[in-house]
């Protein structure tokens, strides 16, 4: 490191500042020397290559602005903004609160994904979470004792709970870090090296503080932000899926909703969506009958995401079907769709005519098929859970392919999905 140290001072001691290079099998090595190197250009195992997307220009003496990219077009433009107050003032300089209110629908855990059940229109999960403010105060745990070792902050907290965080983790989600408008990262965590380590810890008013050895930089992080956002196994167990599986019993209890109330009341609306996402199945009562009324109820969660069927389709007997929920056969229990890159989420089934006898509706919960195969025939449900299957989808216009095992289960060994489809 002395070096590539030397090398860089040596290099940038200089008043032009146009481009570089740096050739070398460590990449990290590499990352940390060019981002001390003063030059507007750099490359890493190659040399004087420009695509058009990427702005090219010096440093200091080196020349101004950039061509290529976004960057030239932001160079030779202008910003200007402009602010049209349409309420009452009373003074100027005043700004209305009216530009201050925001509003959000209610936010949910992540929802059960694909239990085993025939429905047929589908929205893409709403919930988005970014760990770039502090959660509301839930409790007053405090901080027992802390200590550093070479890459990890290690805690122990007054409830009895262990948790560590990385440096970089904790560099990575610094409040500054975010957008303030948008919340997304604006931070390159490139521009810290892979050895960046606290050169001093706080402890004042139920926050954490630490200076870091780069970057002449220092950050903030409350008791409950790092409770809320630990990933230790102490924590991670607490974040379970809260869901119920179920069986026949749950016929005579299936959570309903009133249309009108989950179309105007947002209370309504949580409390139908809480419901849903617990057991993976829920009824709307008193719809309208008529082919918008699904779409706008579905469109109240969320947006509808396109399949090869297109947003929404008729499930209808025809001559020539290329599905077989378009014949008069009964269907046998599925998931829709395992053929996708992203399977369905949430779908919506709308019955607005029945002219034939039959056509009931059958729901089981794949979970709780699952969870009696992980019991009762463990070698069985790890096989589902570890092999591909091939899942297609073909017709005259489009053939679609994907790989996938049966099982799906997230980091703490949990069942979040099945894809099941024997037809």
């Amino acid at each position: 490191m002395r070096k590539s140290g030397h090398m860089t001072f040596s290099k940038s001691d200089t008043e032009y500042g146009l481009a570089a290079a740096v050739f070398t099998c460590d990449l990290k090595r590499a990352h940390r020397v060019v981002a001390r190197l003063k030059a507007g250009t750099c490359w890493i195992n190659n040399y004087n290559i420009t695509p058009i997307e990427m702005p090219f220009g010096g440093y200091k003496q080196s020349g101004l602005g950039r061509e290529n990219g976004l960057a030239a077009i932001e160079h030779y433009t202008q910003l200007k903004s402009v602010y049209v107050e349409m309420e009452k003032v009373d003074a100027p300089y005043e700004p209305h609160r009216s530009i201050l209110a925001t509003s959000q629908r209610p936010t949910l855990p992540r929802r059960r994904k694909n239990r085993i059940h025939q429905s047929f229109y589908e929205t893409q999960d709403m919930t988005k979470t970014a760990p770039v403010a502090d959660a509301p105060l839930t409790d007053e745990t405090d901080i027992l004792d802390h200590y550093l070792d070479e890459n990890v902050l290690h805690i122990n907290w007054s409830d009895g709970k262990r948790a560590k965080y990385h440096y970089l983790w904790l560099r990575d989600n610094c409040q500054s870090a975010f957008h303030p408008v948008t919340q997304e990262r604006n931070f390159d965590l490139l521009s810290v090296s892979d050895d960046i380590r606290p050169t001093d810890v706080s402890i004042a008013d139920r926050q954490l503080h630490i200076n870091w050895s780069e970057g002449n930089h220092s950050s903030s992080y409350s008791f409950d932000w790092l409770r809320q956002y630990a990933y230790s196994a102490d924590f991670a167990k607490d974040r379970s899926l809260r869901v119920e599986t179920w069986g026949n019993e749950f016929v005579s209890g299936i959570p309903e909703g009133d249309h009108n109330a989950i179309m105007k009341d947002d209370a309504a609306l949580l409390s139908w969506m809480e419901q849903l996402s617990r057991y993976g199945l829920a009824l709307v009562r008193n719809m309208p009958a008529t082919t918008d009324a699904v779409v706008e109820t579905a469109e109240r969660i969320s947006y509808l995401r396109r399949t090869n069927f297109g947003v929404t389709f008729d499930v209808r007997s025809v001559p020539r079907p290329n599905n077989q929920a378009y014949t008069a056969e009964a269907l046998p229990l599925h998931t829709d769709l395992p053929n996708h890159e992203t399977p369905p989420g949430y779908q919506f089934l709308h019955c607005l005519h029945n002219e034939s006898t039959g056509g009931e509706s059958t729901f089981v919960d794949g979970f709780k098929v699952l969870e009696d195969i992980r019991d009762n025939e463990p070698e069985h449900f790890e096989l589902l859970a570890n092999q591909q299957l091939p899942f297609r989808f073909h017709d005259e216009d489009y053939d679609i392919r994907e790989h996938r095992p049966v099982i799906s289960l997230n980091h703490l060994n949990e069942i979040v999905e099945i894809k099941y489809n024997a037809h």
